[in-house]
């Protein structure tokens, strides 16, 4: 396939990739990166994106041809080129940046970080029922989550991570970002960021097997603090969904996903290149549509017509698939961040309540999900 001619980070940008690496207890064989996701923060803007890559991704490996992007780094190591060296050079290569380091970590270690601040909080937008959740021995533990707002401990928010129950990649994909969007906001929280640096010497004795990187760990601790620190609604979200692969069987007959070059670069270029928003709502255009999560009859209409007049493209109101909704959801379908953040200030939707759902099927490119603590603003 072709892909875009790398570019140079801006000044004052790092990009670190981040590969989930699916290995059990036991294994020492190089494994696949199932999860492959690229944080980049601009210091300068104090912004930062998620970007996440699906596995199947068909791209051009240096120096092997053409192969899944997830079977890269045990290339790397296979060969003795070094899998961080060949995951950098490849994953540059396909989208058009520069990638600065790599984390490889196994999966246990999301479990020991989580836990390390004590948890995070997730809203299940729809109950998880997959008897097919596999274990550590080759054999199955089927896995039930209940939807509604829960508190994950970290063994707990990995089943959320990696489940495949619903047999889309990108689902799985949007629901990590949604684990580490809600990982970010608990570490912003009073008290919780102290705790966490002073557990940093026992976490580094628990994982030095499991994570591997080539930063040093006075970086790696500044590039967390960076994290920290990008306001709420800077930190955009995004991921290399059906807009931009296409699905396609190989002469082989693996079936992969092509990357589209032209939406491909779009999004990269928006991304990386900007490293920011539309500055208005205006600009995105977004189709907003209100669904009535409560037992108050009318509210979303009400509400659909309080936001038309203030300016937002509004695609109707109906009611959500359950009345119990205790907390007002925001849901982004198509990466809107100008009029989910918009929405968000004026409705008082909680950052941890923001959701982004790539659904390029969806009615509404936002919807609103009204709860039980939603007041109507005054006009």
């Amino acid at each position: 396939p072709v892909v875009p001619t790398p570019t140079k980070a801006p000044a004052g940008r790092i990009t670190v990739l981040i590969a989930g690496m699916d290995r059990r207890p036991g294994e020492t064989d190089p494994g696949l990166t199932d999860s492959l996701l690229l944080l980049s923060l601009d210091r300068a803007r104090h912004s930062g994106v998620m970007l996440s890559i699906p596995r199947d991704l068909w791209i051009e490996i240096p120096g092997h041809g053409p192969g899944r992007i997830n079977s890269v780094y045990a290339l790397g190591e296979q060969n003795g080129q070094g899998g961080a060296a060949l995951l950098k050079q490849t994953v540059g290569a396909a989208l058009g940046v520069r990638v600065d380091h790599v984390v490889r970590l196994e999966f246990n270690s999301v479990v020991t970080l989580i836990d390390a601040i004590g948890g995070v909080d997730i809203d299940v937008p729809s109950e998880i029922n997959d008897p097919l959740y596999p274990d550590s021995a080759y054999g199955y533990a089927p896995l039930y989550i209940p939807a509604g707002r829960l508190h994950r401990d970290g063994t707990l928010a990995l089943k959320y991570m990696r489940t495949r129950h619903s047999g889309n990649d990108f689902a799985r994909a949007a629901r990590q970002q949604q684990v580490l969007t809600a990982a970010r906001y608990k570490i912003t929280q009073p008290g919780v960021w102290p705790g966490f640096i002073k557990s940093v010497p026992n976490l580094i004795a628990q994982l030095q097997t499991a994570v591997v990187t080539d930063v040093n760990l006075s970086d790696l601790l500044d590039l967390a603090q960076q994290a920290r620190d990008v306001p709420d609604g800077a930190l955009r979200t995004a991921v290399l969904d059906g807009r931009y692969v296409v699905d396609y069987v190989t002469p082989e007959g693996a079936q992969v996903l092509l990357p589209l070059k032209d939406r491909l670069s779009t999004i990269v270029n928006d991304v990386f290149e900007t490293g920011q928003a539309p500055a208005t709502p205006e600009a995105e255009m977004a189709r907003v549509r209100v669904l009535n999560g409560t037992a108050q009859t009318g509210l979303a209409a009400r509400t659909t017509d309080l936001l038309s007049k203030r300016g937002f493209n509004m695609a109707g109101a109906g009611n959500a698939d359950r009345f119990n909704y205790a907390q007002t959801q925001l849901v982004d379908h198509a990466g809107r961040p100008a009029t989910v953040k918009a929405l968000a200030d004026l409705l008082k939707v909680a950052p941890g309540n923001v959701v982004y759902r790539p659904d390029p099927a969806a009615p509404a490119e936002v919807e609103i999900i009204l709860g039980a603590d939603f007041t109507l603003p005054t006009q």
